[in-house]
C-alpha cells in the first residue's frame, strides 16, 4: 500500500498528498509538475509558521487579560495568569515585568513601604524576595533594556527596597555580638552542667520568644548564628526559629544586651550550685587521691625495707654454701616487690612530665 504525506504545490499554493517515495508527481489541482521533497518541505514550514503565529497570539491575548485584571485591582488574577507565561517561556521580559509591577503595588501597600523601617511582618520581606529576585531576572534576560522605560514609575520604589535591604543586613551584622554572648552563656551553662529543660525555661522568659517547635535535646546542640532583622534566631545547630515577639524594642543593641544580663542573672544560683558541688567533688577528689598516694608511698618504703632485709638473706644464705636457696629467695621474694616499685617510679616520672 502506498504512503502518501501531506504536502504544499509551489505552483498554486494548494495543499495535496503525494507519494514519498516519488522523485515528481502532477498536482491534482493545477496539473503543474512538483517536486516530492519541495512540496513536502513547503507544507511543514507553513504549517510551524502557523503554530507559532498562534503561539504568540495566545500568549499576547493572556497579557492583555492580565492587564484588564490588573486595572480593576484583581492582581492575583493577574499574577496566575502571567506566571502560567513564565512558566512557559522563561525569557518573556515583557511578563516578568507586568508581574514585578503587580508586587510592586502590593509593597506600596505595605506597613515597610509607609513607615520605611526594617521591623515588620516576615510575609511583607517575603514580597520584598520575590520582587528583587524578579527584577534580577529582569535584568539578566533583558538585552533591548525595555524594561528601564518600562518600569520608569516602579524605579522609585524598587531603589527603596534595595535600600530596606541595605538596612536590613547592617543590622544583622550590628547584632552578631549578641549572637556571640547568647553562645557564651549557653557555653557557660553546658559546662557547669545545668539541666537543659531548666535553662530553656529561663531563657524563653528573658527573651520572651514564641517558639515553633521543641528545643534540641542537648546544650551542646544549641548554637544560635545570628539574630534576624525581625528578631528571629536562627542557627544550623538550632532545631528551631525563636521568634522575639516584641520585635523593634529588643532587636536593639540596648535590648538584646539588657535581656542577656536577665538570662545570667536568672541562671546565676543555678550556676553557683554547681560550682559549690564541683568544688566539693574537688576537694573530695584531691584528698582521696591523696589518702592513696600517701598509701602507695608507705607501700613502697615497706617494700624498699623488704627488698633490702630479703636481698642480705638471700646473699648470706649463698655465702654458707647454699647457693641454690639464696637464688630461689631472690626470686620468690626480692623480684617481684623490686619490679613494682619500679614501675611506680616509673609511673610517677610519667605523670610529671605530662604535667609540664
Amino acid at each position: 500500500m502506498v504512503k502518501l504525506r501531506d504536502a504544499k504545490c509551489p505552483n498554486c499554493g494548494a495543499n495535496i498528498e503525494v507519494n514519498e517515495n516519488l522523485e515528481k508527481g502532477i498536482c491534482q489541482y493545477c496539473g503543474g509538475t512538483v517536486l516530492i521533497e519541495e512540496a513536502i518541505e513547503k507544507y511543514k514550514l507553513e504549517i510551524s509558521g502557523k503554530v507559532e503565529v498562534d503561539g504568540i497570539q495566545g500568549r499576547n491575548t493572556k497579557i492583555t487579560r492580565a492587564r484588564q485584571h490588573m486595572e480593576i485591582g484583581e492582581y492575583d488574577d493577574a499574577e496566575a495568569i502571567l506566571l502560567d507565561i513564565v512558566e512557559e517561556d522563561k525569557f518573556d521580559v515583557e511578563s516578568y515585568i507586568e508581574l514585578l509591577k503587580i508586587y510592586v503595588i502590593q509593597f506600596k501597600n505595605s506597613s515597610l513601604s509607609e513607615n520605611s523601617t526594617e521591623y515588620s511582618d516576615p510575609e511583607e520581606w517575603l514580597l520584598i524576595n520575590k520582587i528583587t529576585s524578579y527584577y534580577d531576572r529582569i535584568k539578566k534576560i533583558d538585552k533591548n533594556n525595555v524594561s528601564e522605560k518600562l518600569l520608569s514609575n516602579e524605579q522609585s520604589e524598587i531603589n527603596k527596597i534595595y535600600k530596606l535591604i541595605e538596612n536590613r543586613n547592617n543590622k544583622e551584622k550590628e547584632l552578631q555580638p549578641i549572637t556571640i554572648r547568647i553562645n557564651q552563656i549557653v557555653k557557660n551553662a553546658y559546662e557547669y552542667g545545668i539541666d537543659y529543660m531548666e535553662f530553656f525555661k529561663h531563657f524563653e522568659k528573658a527573651f520572651d520568644t514564641q517558639p515553633s517547635s521543641g528545643y534540641s535535646a542537648y546544650l551542646t546542640q544549641f548554637k544560635i548564628n545570628k539574630i534576624l532583622w525581625d528578631g528571629s534566631m536562627v542557627g544550623e545547630e538550632y532545631d528551631r526559629e525563636a521568634y522575639i515577639k516584641t520585635y523593634t524594642p529588643v532587636t536593639t543593641l540596648e535590648g538584646l544586651q539588657q535581656r542577656c544580663d536577665e538570662l545570667e542573672k536568672s541562671i546565676k544560683p543555678m550556676i553557683d550550685n554547681e560550682k559549690k558541688i564541683q568544688n566539693r567533688n574537688k576537694v573530695i577528689d584531691e584528698g582521696i587521691n591523696a589518702t592513696k598516694g600517701l598509701a602507695k608511698s608507705t607501700l613502697v618504703v615497706i617494700a624498699i625495707i623488704w627488698i633490702a632485709i630479703m636481698l642480705l638473706g638471700s646473699i648470706g644464705l649463698c655465702f654458707t654454701g647454699e647457693i641454690g636457696s639464696g637464688i630461689g629467695a631472690l626470686v620468690i621474694f626480692v623480684l617481684p616487690p623490686y619490679l613494682w616499685v619500679r614501675k611506680v617510679f616509673k609511673d610517677r616520672k610519667k605523670n610529671k612530665e605530662d604535667d609540664k
